[in-house]
């Protein structure tokens, strides 16, 4: 069944509607990434909201494809929103979410320079709106995911973002890059720059380089996407419990 409410019909929608009150808006941004796309960061929240609608029987907004870029923004194709801009931008889309009466709003993030303002929207979307929201950083909640599959941490471009890149859309890959000398940095604590000296940012020594093993990205997708189901599955309940 259809969930995504740009592929439907206004008719359709209401009778949707009447039998769930969960949201999911899939939110990322266009920026450089190490052999990916530079849409990667939208691709994957929009995957993961799509495997998961029907299971806790939501319906999907179309994605934000732009929001708050930084070390990036120099390399080519890479766009930002001002953080008022995007502030604003997810603010006016819960509004309309709210006239249509659903009571949740799952912000199905795919981009950490996102992480701060949605953190502040979070109080300011349930205060105008009184929709409870619930945020999830899917790479975050992947990190002991990723360790104990590839033996490494993620990172920008990284190990994880390109497992699933490689299981929702292997041509967005182009592996002619991964030899690349300079393919790859590590953050340093007390250094930031514009641009960032590699595409693909390394957040500790123990980041891992790309690993396209098919069997290890599967089960680090599988497994992922059952994590992000449960932590959304149990939430819901407890807030349905307490406050509906």
């Amino acid at each position: 069944m259809e969930r995504r409410i740009d592929k439907l019909n206004w008719r359709d929608i209401k009778k949707l509607k009447s039998n769930t009150d969960i949201a999911i808006l899939p939110v990322g941004t266009l920026e450089a990434h190490s052999i990916t796309s530079n849409g990667t960061d939208t691709v994957i929240p929009e995957y993961i909201s799509e495997k998961l609608a029907s299971k806790i029987n939501a319906l999907i907004y179309p994605p934000l494809h732009y929001s708050i870029t930084s070390s990036l923004l120099p390399y080519p194709g890479t766009v930002t929103l001002s953080d008022e801009t995007f502030e604003a931008l997810i603010l006016d889309i819960a509004k309309s979410i709210k006239k249509d009466k659903f009571k949740f709003l799952i912000i199905m993030n795919g981009h950490g320079g996102n992480n701060k303002s949605l953190s502040t929207l979070k109080k300011k979307i349930f205060l105008e709106t009184g929709i409870f929201v619930l945020i999830i950083h899917w790479w975050v909640i992947g990190y002991p995911i990723c360790n104990k599959i590839f033996g490494k941490e993620g990172g920008h471009g990284g190990i994880d973002e390109t497992a699933m890149i490689s299981i929702i859309d292997p041509k967005q890959i182009n592996s002619e890059y991964i030899e690349d000398k300079d393919l790859y940095n590590i953050s340093i604590d007390g250094f930031e720059s514009i641009p960032s000296p590699a595409s693909t940012i390394l957040y500790s020594e123990n980041g891992g380089k790309i690993d396209l093993d098919g069997k290890k990205c599967k089960k680090y997708s599988d497994e992922l996407l059952e994590r992000i189901e449960k932590i959304i599955k149990d939430s819901l309940e407890k807030i349905g419990t307490q406050f509906l």
